[in-house]
């Protein structure tokens, strides 16, 4: 049996599926990481105010990705980002996920959110959500590809939506 859009159709149903119920959890993962640096922010650097601005930004980006994964505001999503609409793929979905997930990473590598800093167990939150979301930017970026029929025009959403009814309907 070959790989072909329909045949793929059905699992990838259950698989894209599968990766929203992870990407809600590590989007929600996220949101706590940046509340947690934002909460224990050091006043101590001439800077923390920015610092602050970026936790502050990056919870309210993921929250935003979060309402397109739950299909919350739906015409919102399709009039003003087109690209986290059903119309379109997970690509910028992806690119999204990935940036996060280098920005909590990132936090890391400062004095005020450093493992002394925040504690074992904060440290494990940022650094288990950092990871968690760049690996699941990934997946959502091969699922993309690989879900999709460009010869029918359907795109993995559409799949994940509608499973193998999303092929014979075109």
């Amino acid at each position: 049996m070959t790989l072909s859009p329909k045949s793929l159709a059905g699992p990838g149903y259950v698989i894209l599926n599968g990766i929203r119920v992870m990407n809600v959890i590590g989007i929600t993962a996220v949101i706590t990481a940046s509340i947690v640096m934002l909460v224990k922010t050091s006043v101590s650097s001439k800077f923390f105010f920015f610092d602050a601005v970026t936790h502050v930004l990056t919870a309210i980006t993921s929250m935003f990705l979060l309402c397109s994964e739950l299909s919350l505001f739906r015409g919102y999503y399709a009039r003003n980002w087109p690209l986290l609409s059903p119309s379109h793929g997970f690509v910028a979905l992806a690119l999204s996920m990935i940036v996060l997930g280098i920005n909590m990473l990132g936090n890391l590598n400062k004095e005020a959110t450093s493992q002394e800093s925040l504690g074992l167990a904060f440290w494990r939150i940022v650094i288990s959500s950092g990871c968690i979301i760049f690996v699941l930017g990934w997946a959502n970026l091969i699922a993309s590809y690989v879900f999709r029929d460009r010869s029918q025009n359907i795109t993995a959403r559409q799949v994940r939506a509608k499973g193998a009814v999303a092929v014979r309907k075109t």
